[in-house]
């Protein structure tokens, strides 16, 4: 009767520290959630109003007139739709992440060349558009397709590869670093 009691009384110990231990995870997984949710509120929240201060901020150059704040502000509003439709489609956060750092990599050597006097415009979109084909050209050549390109581009089941990257990468700093060379920036002539 004792080995029953003692076993009883263990077993109902057990399960509260599992309680207390599940209750623990939960609370421990809430602040990574809740940082991460502030931190893609805060990027959206910068990415508007990057958006609208451009719209609106064109009329202070080139004597061109910019938007009222009110046109930025609903073409702002209509650029989230998109983003509101590819939310409610679930795909997984981490390949839109992964996306997202691949279109980064198709333009971030234009965009760091543009501090070198020969860079252009023209280069910068050139290279640019060049990364985009690096980006699905890897995929392209191992599947034999187009499509096989954009599919192992956009990584499905969220697996990340190096070889979009590396093909981004590259494809855009030849082309960018090229026409820079072949043809750069004209100076602006005086006013």
């Amino acid at each position: 009767m004792q080995v029953t009691v003692a076993a009883r009384l263990d077993l109902a110990v057990t399960r509260a520290r599992l309680v207390r231990a599940a209750k623990l995870d939960l609370a421990v997984m809430r602040v990574p959630l809740v940082l991460a949710v502030t931190l893609v509120a805060s990027s959206v929240d910068t990415l508007q109003n990057g958006i609208a201060s451009l719209l609106v901020g064109e009329g202070d150059s080139l004597d061109r007139r910019g938007l009222s704040l009110s046109g930025a502000r609903w073409i702002t509003l209509a650029l989230m739709v998109p983003a509101m439709l590819v939310a409610l489609q679930g795909v997984s956060v981490l390949r839109l992440f992964l996306i997202a750092d691949l279109l980064c990599a198709t333009a971030v050597v234009p965009v760091l060349l543009g501090l070198w006097s020969r860079m252009s415009t023209a280069a910068a979109v050139a290279g640019g558009l060049a990364g985009l084909s690096g980006a699905v050209l890897p995929g392209w050549i191992a599947q034999g397709s187009l499509a096989g390109g954009l599919l192992a581009a956009s990584f499905p089941g969220g697996a990340p590869t190096l070889a979009p990257f590396l093909g981004a990468l590259t494809a855009s700093t030849l082309v960018a670093a090229l026409v820079a060379w072949v043809r750069p920036v004209r100076a602006l002539s005086a006013q």
